[in-house]
């Protein structure tokens, strides 16, 4: 499944020649903060209560053991 068919992403930007991916609300980062943009290379996670989380390479390695 392509990002773009992921419920929470609703766009995309192009900021400093990078892909920054548009979120909608109930996006959070490891600490509870809503995320409404997600750079390349970061972890976008569904939760089994079907809520998201985004996270870098080192929390992801964390929290996937």
């Amino acid at each position: 499944m392509g990002i773009f068919n992921l419920p929470c992403v609703v766009g995309v930007r192009k900021i400093e020649n990078e892909p920054v991916y548009e979120l909608a609300y109930g996006v959070h980062d490891i600490d509870g903060e809503d995320v409404y943009y997600v750079p390349s290379g970061r972890w976008l996670c569904e939760l089994k209560d079907n809520n998201w989380l985004v996270l870098t390479d080192e929390e992801y390695g964390r929290v996937n053991k």
